[in-house]
């Protein structure tokens, strides 16, 4: 066997496995580990609080989503009944056209999905010129807060 030069192994191990000649060389110094396979907890943590964030994001913007449309939605019925309120006045003849300034101006009170609409109406002679009658009907309801919707209509005397 040729010597080994110095310092660069410290030991040759000879050892005799299942009829073969094994040879095994061990390095000089610290053994080296191999390099670890997988991730270590902090970066396991890390990753878990990122998708944590980004999954409340989502449900934060899911949520105004959702209150958007149900606003919208309640916006349009309140259109809606504002506008059937000036088609039934507009039928009207202009001398029979009364003002309601109550709260119970309709009865029964209009609900849609456990929300009540209250109707008012306003009836002005002359206004914007002399020969014209205005129309002013609003709709109040409260959803995630108080809404209002006014419709105006012109008509000729």
């Amino acid at each position: 066997m040729p010597p080994v030069p110095k310092g660069e192994w410290q030991l040759l191990m000879v050892t005799m496995n299942r009829k073969r000649l094994q040879i095994q060389s061990l390095w000089r110094g610290v053994v080296r580990r191999p390099a670890p396979k997988g991730f270590t907890l902090i970066e396991i943590l890390v990753a878990i609080a990122i998708f944590s964030v980004s999954i409340l994001g989502l449900g934060v913007g899911a949520v105004t989503v959702m209150k958007a449309n149900k606003t919208s939605y309640l916006h349009t019925i309140a259109t809606n009944l504002a506008q059937d309120r000036l088609e039934i006045m507009k039928a009207m003849t202009v001398g029979t056209l009364t003002a309601c300034s109550t709260s119970s101006c309709d009865s029964p009170q209009p609900t849609f999905d456990g929300v009540a609409f209250t109707r008012k109406w306003a009836v002005a002679a002359g206004v914007p010129a002399a020969g014209f009658t205005q129309i002013t009907v609003t709709v109040e309801w409260t959803d995630y807060a108080a809404q209002t919707l006014n419709v105006t209509a012109v008509l000729r005397q």
